[in-house]
Order: structure tokens, then C-alpha cells, then sequence
């Protein structure tokens, strides 16, 4: 859509140039005259176009309600079309997705409140003794490299999962070994 704006607007101007040359020449030519009408009309027709164009665009723009960092959606699988063809997967920022189509109402990011944060962690088995509420944390996210939020535990469960993130799973690039399942992925037992 931005390179259909940018080719308009040199239309454009190239129409515009045209129409000020032949404005100039209206002296010497008299057919310069019919001529600037139809020049008119082309400018016309291409500023029409071009606020046109430009109002799609607009629509196109994703706005917040609050200000604040942007992080990733959970990913999402591959999946295939009713014609057989591959949607977009992954994150919708991702640069594999660039010029992809998304459905009304897709969850293309979240803009983070750093001042209300919360995170769950799992934790391996063998070092669940290690964490007891109200002791000290500190928490480095991939979403914002070199930064280190300060929290404390509130809560520690002692239910183990069966069910894991996506996210988290090495078939979506997460670092535990599990396998999938249609709510989610199982971890290896």
C-alpha cells in the first residue's frame, strides 16, 4: 500500500509540473488551453485518489490506549488455509510476517504496564526447595534485554503441570523438551 502512495504522489507531481508548463505556454499555445483542463482534471483525479489511499492507511494504524513497552503475542502454529495455503505463524512482528494478511481482531502485541507486572515461572522439580514466598527475585525478559525488574515471590505452588506453553516447548524454540497436543504441548515424562 506505501509503494502505490509513493508511486501516486510522484504521478502527482509529475502532473502538476505538467500543469505549470502548460499555464506558461497558454501565451504562445493555443491549444494549451484545452489542454490545462485536462491537466486539472488529472491533478484532481490524483488528489482524490490520494486522500483515498491515505485514509486506508490511516485505518491501518494500530493505536494504544496507554503508553508503554511492546511485547510479542504467544506465538502462534502454522496452520494451513481452506485453499491449502500457509497463514502467517509465529509473531505478528516478526519479519517473516512482513506484508501478511491478519484477521480482524488478531492479537498483534501487547503494550506492557512496567508498573504492574506479574510472572509466572515454573520451576524444575529438583529445585522447588530453593523458592519460598516473600523471598527476593530478580527478573531479566527477553522482551527487554539489559534490564533487571526487582520482585518478590508471592506465591509458590506445589501442583506439578502437565500442560506447558507453547512458547516454552523446544518444537516452538522454547528451551523443555515436550510434545504437542491440541491444547498446548505435553512435557516429557
Amino acid at each position: 500500500m506505501m509503494i502505490e502512495s509513493e508511486r501516486m504522489a510522484g504521478q502527482l507531481a509529475r502532473e502538476k509540473a505538467t500543469l505549470a508548463t502548460l499555464k506558461l505556454a497558454r501565451q504562445t499555445l493555443p491549444a494549451a488551453t484545452k489542454q490545462i483542463a485536462e491537466a486539472k482534471a488529472r491533478v484532481n483525479d490524483l488528489s482524490c485518489r490520494i486522500d483515498i489511499q491515505n485514509k486506508k492507511q490511516d485505518r491501518l494504524k494500530l493505536t494504544a490506549s496507554r503508553s508503554g513497552p511492546i511485547i510479542p503475542p504467544p506465538n502462534t502454529p502454522s496452520q494451513i488455509d481452506e485453499d491449502g495455503l500457509p497463514k502467517w505463524s509465529g509473531c505478528p512482528l516478526g519479519e517473516e510476517n512482513q506484508n501478511a494478511f491478519f484477521q480482524p481482531q488478531t492479537l498483534f502485541c501487547i503494550v506492557g504496564d512496567t508498573k504492574a507486572m506479574k510472572a509466572t515461572l515454573i520451576v524444575d522439580q529438583s529445585e522447588i526447595k530453593l523458592v519460598h514466598e516473600s523471598q527476593p527475585v530478580e527478573l531479566m525478559l527477553d522482551e527487554f534485554p539489559g534490564r533487571r525488574f526487582t520482585s518478590s515471590v508471592t506465591f509458590v505452588s506445589r501442583d506439578g503441570i502437565s500442560v506447558l506453553p507453547r512458547e516454552l516447548s523446544t518444537t516452538h524454540g522454547g528451551p523443555i523438551g515436550a510434545t504437542p497436543n491440541r491444547m498446548g504441548v505435553r512435557l516429557h515424562c
